[in-house]
């Protein structure tokens, strides 16, 4: 490697190793921005895998450049992986896949740049990319259509008439919406949909709805309609504002106790933007809103429909 070789890749490895461990503070939406910073990991690592590559001593031959660049690549792909746990960053398997592909993908180029026919190489090169790019982006595809749907139906928050509106919903401790294929009910009489949770064994089991950053200030009400199957439990309602909502008193908490059958519950914003004690909820950026029960001693399932915002005088 030449000194004029030196500073270039030094910058790209520099550049490279903050994209990968910087904690980026990503608070509206994170489900879809994290899958797209996913799916760069193929770009960037096929960067590096042909600038390692290319940054070797030419005297050498490419097929040995290429298996040194490629193995360079591939130890910085894991090693990010084990240290993103120490700066704040989520270890992935997925992420080593997607940036073990990059590596491919930057060492074929490498590799066939100087064959002949050359763009036939690395046209082919070129086209396992796009297609890891392309596989990559499906769930950030899946949750960019959720996000449309969640904008074009407020103030209805769970219609649950689309699959595409379950990556708005998180399963925590449940059973939802991937682990479950009859997620979705249809009442026959009422004509009905509404959405089915199990929650498990575990802390806290429920689901939570990704507000993004809704504004809830003009609307009356918060409404949903719950079934509960079996004997009478307690549902917990939790409202998250973009301020710190990690410890009790900072967020909206309330207890349903919810009877056999279906129960219609109804809540003021009013009630939401002033209940926490130690300030007032932010009822213009809402963030997320929580269902979930207390610990069980067995799986608890029940059925959730039509959430939506009420505005001022809709109810009788």
């Amino acid at each position: 490697m030449t000194r004029n070789q030196t500073l270039p890749i030094g910058l790209m490895l520099a550049v490279t190793a903050g994209l990968l461990l910087y904690p980026f503070p990503i608070e509206v939406d994170p489900a879809f921005w994290r899958s797209l910073m996913d799916t760069a990991h193929i770009p960037v690592f096929a960067v590096v895998a042909f600038g390692i590559s290319s940054a070797l001593p030419s005297h050498a031959s490419r097929s040995k450049r290429s298996l040194i660049g490629l193995t360079a690549a591939i130890a910085l792909v894991l090693s990010a992986e084990l240290i993103q746990p120490l700066t704040g960053r989520t270890a992935s398997a997925k992420d080593v896949a997607l940036g073990i592909w990059g590596t491919l993908v930057g060492t074929l180029i490498f590799a066939v740049y100087d064959s002949k026919p050359r763009f036939f190489g690395t046209g082919i090169a070129s086209a396992l990319g796009i297609a890891g790019i392309a596989i990559g982006l499906q769930d950030a595809a899946n949750i960019g259509r959720a996000l449309k749907l969640r904008a074009t139906q407020f103030p209805a928050l769970g219609q649950f008439e689309s699959a595409s509106e379950l990556y708005l919903w998180t399963p925590n401790g449940a059973v939802f919406p991937q682990d479950n294929g009859n997620q979705l009910q249809k009442d026959s009489a009422t004509k009905e949909i509404s959405l089915m949770v199990t929650a498990n064994i575990g802390e806290w089991p429920g689901i939570s709805f990704n507000a993004g950053q809704q504004n809830w200030s003009a609307y009356a009400t918060l409404a949903c309609d719950v079934y509960n199957p079996t004997t009478p439990f307690i549902l917990r309602v939790r409202v998250d504002d973009d301020g710190d909502c990690s410890r009790f008193g900072m967020r909206y908490d309330r207890e349903i106790n919810l009877t056999n059958g279906w129960n219609n519950i109804v809540i003021p914003i009013s009630e939401i933007a002033s209940t926490p004690a130690a300030r007032r909820l932010n009822v213009k950026a809402i963030r997320r809103l929580a269902l979930f029960i207390d610990r069980q001693s067995a799986p608890r399932t029940f059925l959730l429909a039509r959430v939506r915002l009420e505005p001022p005088f809709a109810r009788p």
